[in-house]
């Protein structure tokens, strides 16, 4: 092995000398599976080191695992003199000019020791035996009958010693190697780790998810200004596509009325995780009071105290006597309304498709006047999944201006979605962020590991944090048919699990992974969404929807490979 696989500096004439070396060694030792050689390397000691040297630069290391290490210092130019009354090199290049060089052998030996203590800093302690030799070679030039004292002729190699050239560097590292216990495969790879390790320099994806995450805040300062026709009507819908920032115009238009009003009901669709979000992001604001349109109908029931006289009074129909609870309630929420009295200023709906007509129609009996009092509606307008013709929204003024700009999801993520709207053109302003990857896994299985291996890959290799991934399957059961649901709890037995550990929508503002159905987490999003189980969520456009628009900047995707193809094809039909 050589490194790199073929001469640098092709167009550097300085370097011509070290060509010819290169090219030599490469012929001799290239495909020799014992030899490694490492050209022009550097060597970094900080100014902790003991080896004094303007640079660290090595122009060869020869490695082989049996014999030990060899360094090689190359000189070009002819001829080369040591001057003595000056104690200076010189060399002499093709066109006559004389320069001053550095002693290559004294060179060689520091380069030698730079190394070595390298390698000990590594080690510490546990540095294993290593015989090192030196070299130095002058390709344009030949040898002296003699040397000094202080010097030794087998040190050098000269233009008529270049094709004995391995013959030499072998023997050479063979008289340096008195000892047996050297560890060669210990080296081996620790030279590779210094010398032949790729390198990257880039963003973690924690920093990009973190940039990303500011592009948006950004724009979500850009949207507010939306809101300054809060204070010239009265009443309001204002409709868009997920990820146009509809639910933050929610929240901030519920404020604006706290600060005018004294009390505001804000209602978030359908969706008990979706509320249990928007409390925690309202907890402060006393005057505000967060419902999902369910869970106010009970509260209104139970403070009604409705009788079974009341029931049949409201629910004529015998046949409808038996309908599930929460339609009773829902049915029944004009008339506790009317029973207990209580009334609000203000109502601001977010996720205002979920709410039919005759909800509407009791809805509003709550406010202190059912025809004029404030009331802003937010809802998303895809014909694709909320039908126009089931869409009964009261007959308030629209907005000017359709939110047209999707920026909560990235670019990759917003195409992925674009087969499941139908509606406004909305643009991209979202940043570009990471390609929605596909996993094919045959079983459910195989998708439940790899969902704990994505999760160990960013949470363990990346540091991302747990708060940011969100674990959904698209399964009608929900997370029930999932031997993932045995995460729900941080103990089996008595016994601490390991760091795994999820909990539902309704906590997706706590420091743990989500784990949830697609549709339970309507409203809500995280950085990082993995989806699984699609079979049934692929019938239902819907839910497909919710799902591929939750993620924020990552979207992963699991599926056998049938659900996959589907899902890129549909993909690909717009």
């Amino acid at each position: 092995m050589i490194i790199p696989e073929n001469f640098p500096y092709t167009d550097n004439p300085s370097r011509d000398a070290e060509k010819i070396v290169f090219e030599k060694l490469k012929e001799i030792f290239g495909n020799e599976k014992d030899f490694d050689i490492y050209y022009n390397v550097e060597i970094d000691h900080g100014s902790s080191s003991n080896v004094y040297r303007d640079d660290w630069e090595i122009d060869f290391i020869i490695f082989n695992e049996k014999i030990g290490i060899l360094i090689i210092e190359v000189k070009g130019g002819n001829p080369i003199e040591w001057i003595p009354s000056e104690g200076k090199w010189y060399s002499t290049t093709r066109h006559g000019n004389r320069n001053e060089i550095k002693n290559p052998i004294k060179q060689a030996r520091d380069n030698k020791y730079a190394l070595k203590e390298k390698i000990e800093e590594m080690y510490g302690k546990k540095t294993p035996y290593i015989p090192y030799g030196i070299l130095a070679i002058f390709p344009d030039s030949g040898l002296p009958n003699s040397l000094g004292a202080g010097d030794n002729i087998s040190n050098y190699v000269a233009h008529d010693e270049i094709n004995n050239l391995g013959k030499i560097i072998i023997k050479k590292m063979l008289e340096k190697n008195k000892q047996e216990d050297f560890s060669g495969s210990r080296v081996r790879l620790f030279l590779k780790q210094m010398f032949a390790k790729k390198i990257k320099f880039e963003l973690s994806l924690k920093s990009k998810l973190k940039h990303q995450n500011k592009q948006i805040i950004e724009y979500d300062k850009h949207q507010l200004e939306i809101l300054e026709v809060v204070e010239k009507q009265d009443r309001l819908i204002i409709e868009g596509r997920a990820g146009t920032g509809k639910s933050k115009l929610a929240e901030e238009t519920s404020k604006k009325f706290a600060q005018k009003f004294k009390t505001v009901l804000f209602v978030c669709g359908a969706n008990k995780p979706f509320k249990v979000q928007l409390s925690q992001i309202m907890k402060d604001i006393k005057n505000v009071d967060v419902f999902h349109f369910s869970g106010l109908c009970k509260e209104m029931y139970d403070k009604a105290k409705i009788t079974a006289e009341e029931i049949e009074e409201v629910i004529k129909d015998k046949n409808l006597i038996d309908l599930p609870i929460y339609e009773k309630h829902q049915r029944l929420l004009e008339k506790s309304i009317e029973k207990t009295g209580i009334k609000y200023d203000a109502l601001v709906v977010d996720e205002g498709q979920d709410i039919n007509k005759s909800q509407w129609d009791s809805l509003l009996m709550i406010l202190n006047d059912p025809f004029k009092s404030p009331v802003y509606i937010f809802h998303d307008n895809n014909q694709k999944v909320y039908h126009e013709s089931n869409l009964d929204l009261p007959d308030f003024p629209k907005h000017p201006f359709i939110l047209k700009k999707n920026y909560r999801n990235t670019q990759d993520i917003f195409a992925a979605q674009k087969s499941f709207y139908k509606g406004e053109s909305t643009t991209s302003e979202g940043p570009k962020g990471e390609s929605v990857k596909y996993f094919i896994a045959p079983t459910r299985e195989i998708a439940e590991r790899k969902v704990i291996n994505l999760i160990n890959k960013y949470i363990i290799n990346e540091g991302i944090d747990k708060k940011e991934i969100a674990v959904l399957t698209g399964n009608n059961h929900g997370t029930g048919t999932s031997i993932l649901g045995n995460y729900f709890s941080k103990e089996s037995n008595g016994k601490k699990k390991d760091n795994l550990y999820f909990v539902k929508a309704e906590q997706n503002d706590e420091d743990e992974i989500v784990f949830d159905s697609v549709r339970r987490y309507k409203g809500l999003e995280r950085e990082i969404v993995i989806l699984f189980d699609l079979e049934d969520a692929l019938n239902n456009p819907e839910e497909m929807y919710i799902g591929l628009s939750r993620p924020k900047l990552i979207l992963d995707i699991i599926g056998t490979e049938k659900n996959i193809d589907m899902l890129k094809k549909i993909s690909e039909e717009n």
